[in-house]
Parts: structure tokens; sequence; C-alpha cells
């Protein structure tokens, strides 16, 4: 394997990079989840019907996106203290 040296830029984005993207989605993945929230308690109140509903609900099983994001941004901030 050849290695260069001197002013090589690489293409990998820098972790305070990551962060700083992951912090966007995880803005967006909040902004989302409001609005999901006001749509179903909208729908309940107008009396939308019992299929549309039943047919948007998720498994009790399957963590919501926002835990998930929540867990990778932990394991990225650990990275990001383990590198230095």
């Amino acid at each position: 394997m050849l290695m260069r040296s001197g002013n090589h830029q690489s293409s990998w984005p820098t972790i305070p990079q990551i962060l700083s993207v992951l912090g966007t989605f995880h803005a967006y993945v909040k902004d989302a989840e409001k609005r999901s929230a006001k749509e179903k308690k909208r729908a309940k109140l107008s009396g939308g019907s019992s299929e549309k509903r039943s047919r948007r609900q998720k498994p009790a099983s399957e963590a919501p996106l926002a835990s998930r994001f929540v867990a990778v941004e932990s394991d990225l901030a650990t990275m990001k203290t383990s590198n230095g």
C-alpha cells in the first residue's frame, strides 16, 4: 500500500463534521416526531377512521427513531473521546 504525505486531504469526514450532520438530523427527527404527534392528535379529534389509525401504528417492539439516534450519537461521542 502506497502512503501519501504532504497536503493530501482525506475524503473521509471528520468526527466534528459527522456530529454536526447528526445534530442537524436529530433536529429534523424531533420536528418530524412533533408533526406526527400533532397529526395523530388531529386525526383522533376529527374522528378519523380506525382503519387508517391502525395501519399507521408501529409494533411496540420497534424503538422510535429518536431513541435509535441517541444510541448512535453516544457511540460517536465515545469514538471522539477515544480518538483524542
